[in-house]
Protein backbone atom coordinates (compact mmCIF):
# COMPACT_ATOMS: atom_id res chain seq x y z
CA UNK A 1 0.00 0.00 0.00
CA UNK A 2 1.54 3.50 -1.04
CA UNK A 3 2.37 5.76 2.29
CA UNK A 4 0.11 8.36 1.01
CA UNK A 5 -2.93 6.14 0.83
CA UNK A 6 -2.17 4.44 3.77
CA UNK A 7 -2.14 7.31 5.87
CA UNK A 8 -5.40 7.99 4.39
CA UNK A 9 -6.65 5.21 5.42
CA UNK A 10 -5.11 5.52 8.82
CA UNK A 11 -7.05 8.80 9.25
CA UNK A 12 -10.35 7.36 8.22
CA UNK A 13 -10.74 4.85 10.61
CA UNK A 14 -9.17 6.68 13.76
CA UNK A 15 -12.36 9.11 12.41
CA UNK A 16 -14.51 6.70 12.41
CA UNK A 17 -13.85 5.64 16.36
CA UNK A 18 -13.87 9.29 17.28
CA UNK A 19 -10.29 9.45 17.71
CA UNK A 20 -10.84 6.78 21.14
CA UNK A 21 -11.90 10.12 22.76
CA UNK A 22 -14.64 8.46 24.36
CA UNK A 23 -14.69 5.30 26.21
CA UNK A 24 -17.04 3.23 23.72
CA UNK A 25 -15.62 4.33 20.96
CA UNK A 26 -11.79 3.92 22.60
CA UNK A 27 -13.40 0.11 23.95
CA UNK A 28 -14.47 -0.79 19.79
CA UNK A 29 -11.49 0.57 18.24
CA UNK A 30 -9.02 -1.91 20.96
CA UNK A 31 -11.65 -4.91 20.04
CA UNK A 32 -10.75 -3.86 16.23
CA UNK A 33 -7.41 -4.18 16.28
CA UNK A 34 -7.57 -7.03 18.72
CA UNK A 35 -9.65 -8.69 15.88
CA UNK A 36 -6.87 -7.97 13.35
CA UNK A 37 -4.38 -9.40 15.39
CA UNK A 38 -6.23 -12.78 15.56
CA UNK A 39 -6.66 -12.60 11.62
CA UNK A 40 -3.11 -11.85 11.07
CA UNK A 41 -2.07 -14.58 13.27
CA UNK A 42 -5.04 -17.34 11.56
CA UNK A 43 -3.14 -16.19 7.91
CA UNK A 44 0.84 -17.19 9.24
CA UNK A 45 2.11 -20.54 9.27
CA UNK A 46 4.49 -19.87 12.31
CA UNK A 47 5.47 -17.67 14.73
CA UNK A 48 8.35 -16.25 12.86
CA UNK A 49 5.99 -15.56 9.83
CA UNK A 50 3.74 -13.75 12.73
CA UNK A 51 7.27 -11.84 13.75
CA UNK A 52 8.28 -10.86 10.45
CA UNK A 53 5.19 -9.05 9.25
CA UNK A 54 4.08 -5.75 9.03
CA UNK A 55 0.58 -5.26 9.60
CA UNK A 56 -1.95 -2.32 9.53
CA UNK A 57 -2.95 -2.56 12.89
CA UNK A 58 0.41 -1.87 14.36
CA UNK A 59 -0.41 2.43 13.16
CA UNK A 60 -3.62 2.41 14.24
CA UNK A 61 -2.33 1.22 17.38
CA UNK A 62 0.87 3.79 17.23
CA UNK A 63 -1.57 6.73 16.65
CA UNK A 64 -3.88 5.57 19.13
CA UNK A 65 -1.13 5.89 21.92
CA UNK A 66 -0.16 9.02 21.12
CA UNK A 67 -2.48 10.77 23.28
CA UNK A 68 -2.55 12.76 26.57
CA UNK A 69 -3.20 9.67 28.91
CA UNK A 70 0.09 8.23 27.49
CA UNK A 71 2.05 11.48 27.66
CA UNK A 72 1.22 11.57 31.85
CA UNK A 73 2.40 7.64 32.33
CA UNK A 74 5.50 8.36 30.77
CA UNK A 75 6.01 11.21 33.28
CA UNK A 76 5.18 8.75 35.82
CA UNK A 77 7.11 6.27 34.54
CA UNK A 78 10.43 8.39 33.24
CA UNK A 79 10.52 11.44 34.98
CA UNK A 80 12.43 10.60 37.82
CA UNK A 81 14.90 8.43 35.80
CA UNK A 82 15.49 10.92 32.75
CA UNK A 83 15.36 14.15 34.88
CA UNK A 84 17.51 13.03 38.28
CA UNK A 85 19.92 9.90 37.25
CA UNK A 86 20.30 11.37 33.29
CA UNK A 87 19.45 14.77 33.48
CA UNK A 88 20.50 16.68 36.25
CA UNK A 89 24.02 14.61 36.54
CA UNK A 90 25.62 16.69 34.31
CA UNK A 91 28.91 14.54 35.12
CA UNK A 92 27.30 11.53 34.19
CA UNK A 93 29.28 9.47 31.39
CA UNK A 94 27.41 6.06 30.57
CA UNK A 95 30.35 5.24 27.56
CA UNK A 96 30.59 1.40 27.78
CA UNK A 97 33.02 0.67 24.61
CA UNK A 98 36.50 0.48 26.44
CA UNK A 99 37.96 1.73 23.25
CA UNK A 100 35.73 5.06 23.28
CA UNK A 101 36.55 5.41 27.05
CA UNK A 102 40.52 5.02 26.49
CA UNK A 103 40.66 7.44 24.11
CA UNK A 104 38.65 10.26 25.66
CA UNK A 105 40.56 9.59 28.58
CA UNK A 106 44.14 10.44 26.38
CA UNK A 107 41.98 13.06 25.03
CA UNK A 108 40.85 14.98 28.90
CA UNK A 109 44.61 13.94 29.73
CA UNK A 110 45.85 16.16 26.29
CA UNK A 111 43.75 19.14 27.22
CA UNK A 112 44.67 19.29 30.93
CA UNK A 113 48.43 18.81 30.50
CA UNK A 114 48.34 20.61 27.05
CA UNK A 115 50.96 17.86 25.90
CA UNK A 116 50.60 14.77 23.88
CA UNK A 117 50.27 11.66 26.03
CA UNK A 118 52.48 8.91 26.09
CA UNK A 119 49.81 6.22 25.66
CA UNK A 120 49.17 5.19 21.68
CA UNK A 121 45.66 6.03 20.69
CA UNK A 122 45.83 2.91 18.31
CA UNK A 123 45.79 0.41 19.73
CA UNK A 124 43.28 -2.80 20.12
CA UNK A 125 40.11 -3.00 22.32
CA UNK A 126 41.55 -5.37 24.04
CA UNK A 127 44.88 -3.62 25.15
CA UNK A 128 42.99 -0.59 25.87
CA UNK A 129 40.75 -2.21 28.70
CA UNK A 130 44.24 -3.46 30.18
CA UNK A 131 45.03 -0.07 30.77
CA UNK A 132 44.15 0.92 34.81
CA UNK A 133 42.31 4.41 34.40
CA UNK A 134 40.27 3.15 31.25
CA UNK A 135 39.51 -0.52 33.32
CA UNK A 136 38.23 1.33 36.25
CA UNK A 137 36.19 4.32 34.21
CA UNK A 138 34.84 1.28 32.04
CA UNK A 139 33.73 -0.54 36.00
CA UNK A 140 32.50 2.85 37.11
CA UNK A 141 30.50 3.16 33.70
CA UNK A 142 28.39 0.03 33.93
CA UNK A 143 28.06 -0.29 37.20
CA UNK A 144 26.37 3.56 36.77
CA UNK A 145 24.14 1.71 33.67
CA UNK A 146 23.01 -1.18 36.08
CA UNK A 147 22.16 1.03 38.96
CA UNK A 148 20.10 3.40 36.19
CA UNK A 149 18.58 0.23 34.74
CA UNK A 150 17.66 -0.95 37.93
CA UNK A 151 15.77 1.96 38.76
CA UNK A 152 13.71 1.49 35.73
CA UNK A 153 12.29 -1.50 36.89
CA UNK A 154 11.75 -0.53 40.24
CA UNK A 155 9.70 2.70 38.38
CA UNK A 156 8.12 0.27 36.30
CA UNK A 157 6.54 -2.01 38.96
CA UNK A 158 5.49 0.90 40.89
CA UNK A 159 3.39 2.52 37.84
CA UNK A 160 2.66 -0.71 36.37
CA UNK A 161 -1.38 -0.35 37.80
CA UNK A 162 -1.12 2.83 35.73
CA UNK A 163 0.07 1.41 32.77
CA UNK A 164 -2.83 2.57 29.80
CA UNK A 165 -5.61 0.50 30.01
CA UNK A 166 -5.06 -0.06 26.21
CA UNK A 167 -1.67 -1.14 25.95
CA UNK A 168 -2.26 -3.60 28.44
CA UNK A 169 -5.36 -4.73 26.87
CA UNK A 170 -3.45 -5.16 22.94
CA UNK A 171 -0.64 -7.22 25.32
CA UNK A 172 -2.76 -9.53 27.05
CA UNK A 173 -4.75 -10.19 24.14
CA UNK A 174 -1.69 -10.33 21.53
CA UNK A 175 -0.43 -13.05 24.12
CA UNK A 176 -3.47 -15.34 23.98
CA UNK A 177 -4.00 -14.90 20.53
CA UNK A 178 -0.26 -16.18 19.71
CA UNK A 179 -0.71 -19.03 22.77
CA UNK A 180 -4.17 -19.96 20.55
CA UNK A 181 -2.47 -19.95 17.49
CA UNK A 182 0.81 -21.61 18.12
CA UNK A 183 0.63 -24.08 20.69
CA UNK A 184 3.20 -25.99 20.41
CA UNK A 185 4.93 -22.93 21.04
CA UNK A 186 6.67 -22.45 24.63
CA UNK A 187 4.52 -19.81 26.68
CA UNK A 188 7.23 -18.45 28.31
CA UNK A 189 8.48 -17.58 24.25
CA UNK A 190 5.27 -15.90 23.84
CA UNK A 191 5.34 -13.71 26.32
CA UNK A 192 8.81 -12.71 25.73
CA UNK A 193 7.58 -11.93 22.26
CA UNK A 194 5.11 -9.36 23.89
CA UNK A 195 7.63 -8.44 26.24
CA UNK A 196 10.00 -7.40 23.05
CA UNK A 197 6.59 -5.85 21.51
CA UNK A 198 5.71 -3.81 23.91
CA UNK A 199 9.30 -2.50 24.75
CA UNK A 200 9.59 -1.24 20.82
CA UNK A 201 6.66 -0.12 20.48
CA UNK A 202 5.41 1.54 23.54
CA UNK A 203 8.34 1.72 26.16
CA UNK A 204 11.57 2.61 23.88
CA UNK A 205 10.65 5.65 22.31
CA UNK A 206 9.88 7.73 24.98
CA UNK A 207 12.84 6.88 26.36
CA UNK A 208 15.37 7.37 23.57
CA UNK A 209 13.06 10.80 22.74
CA UNK A 210 11.70 12.00 26.29
CA UNK A 211 11.00 15.52 25.22
CA UNK A 212 8.30 14.23 22.23
CA UNK A 213 6.60 12.39 24.80
CA UNK A 214 6.20 15.25 27.59
CA UNK A 215 8.61 13.69 29.93
CA UNK A 216 10.82 16.70 29.87
CA UNK A 217 9.89 20.39 28.88
CA UNK A 218 13.57 20.89 27.13
CA UNK A 219 16.25 18.84 24.55
CA UNK A 220 18.68 16.64 25.53
CA UNK A 221 22.36 17.65 25.26
CA UNK A 222 24.70 14.61 22.66
CA UNK A 223 25.83 13.28 25.94
CA UNK A 224 22.48 13.01 27.13
CA UNK A 225 21.08 11.05 24.58
CA UNK A 226 23.97 8.94 24.16
CA UNK A 227 23.52 7.96 28.22
CA UNK A 228 19.86 7.15 27.16
CA UNK A 229 20.96 5.19 24.00
CA UNK A 230 22.73 3.01 26.22
CA UNK A 231 20.11 2.51 28.84
CA UNK A 232 18.12 1.67 26.02
CA UNK A 233 20.86 -0.66 24.52
CA UNK A 234 20.27 -2.79 28.08
CA UNK A 235 16.95 -3.16 28.58
CA UNK A 236 16.35 -4.10 25.15
CA UNK A 237 18.17 -7.14 25.98
CA UNK A 238 16.33 -7.89 28.72
CA UNK A 239 13.16 -7.34 26.63
CA UNK A 240 14.51 -9.82 24.25
CA UNK A 241 15.42 -12.22 26.44
CA UNK A 242 19.25 -12.14 25.58
CA UNK A 243 22.11 -12.52 27.29
CA UNK A 244 24.94 -9.95 25.67
CA UNK A 245 27.55 -11.66 23.43
CA UNK A 246 30.07 -11.01 21.03
CA UNK A 247 28.43 -8.10 19.10
CA UNK A 248 28.53 -6.09 22.80
CA UNK A 249 31.27 -8.54 24.42
CA UNK A 250 32.51 -5.43 26.66
CA UNK A 251 28.91 -5.52 28.23
CA UNK A 252 29.17 -9.13 29.28
CA UNK A 253 29.91 -8.27 32.71
CA UNK A 254 26.05 -7.42 33.14
CA UNK A 255 24.95 -10.36 32.11
CA UNK A 256 24.24 -11.35 35.57
CA UNK A 257 22.22 -9.10 36.45
CA UNK A 258 20.31 -9.05 32.83
CA UNK A 259 19.61 -12.78 33.75
CA UNK A 260 17.84 -11.86 36.80
CA UNK A 261 16.08 -8.89 35.06
CA UNK A 262 14.52 -11.14 32.22
CA UNK A 263 12.66 -13.21 34.89
CA UNK A 264 11.61 -9.94 36.92
CA UNK A 265 10.01 -8.50 33.47
CA UNK A 266 8.71 -12.04 32.63
CA UNK A 267 6.66 -11.91 35.87
CA UNK A 268 5.31 -7.94 35.32
CA UNK A 269 4.34 -8.90 31.89
CA UNK A 270 2.22 -11.86 33.97
CA UNK A 271 0.70 -9.26 36.27
CA UNK A 272 -0.88 -7.47 33.75
CA UNK A 273 -3.70 -9.23 33.13
CA UNK A 274 -5.35 -9.02 36.32
CA UNK A 275 -6.18 -5.18 35.83
CA UNK A 276 -7.81 -6.09 32.57
CA UNK A 277 -11.17 -7.43 33.56
CA UNK A 278 -12.54 -3.72 35.62
CA UNK A 279 -12.46 -2.36 32.38
CA UNK A 280 -13.88 -4.59 30.23
CA UNK A 281 -17.30 -4.59 32.37
CA UNK A 282 -17.91 -0.80 32.14
CA UNK A 283 -16.07 0.41 29.23
CA UNK A 284 -18.94 -0.34 26.93
CA UNK A 285 -21.94 1.48 28.63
Amino acid sequence: MPEQEGKRIELLMLGLFGFAQKRREEYYLLKLVSRSIMEEAENCQSLPDYLRGNFFWGRLLAAYLRSPRDRKYFRDLYGPLVRESIFENQALDLESDPMQIYRALINNEELSTGQCSRRNPDIPREQAIKDPETRETFIAHLQDLRDICDHFFVLLEETLNRMPYGIRYIAQQSYEILCTRFPAEDQQHILQVVGHWLWKSYLLPALTQPEMWGVIDRGLSPLHRRNLGEVGKVLGQVYAGRLFGGEHVYLQPLNTWVGDAIERMQNLLAHCKPYLMPFMMTSVH
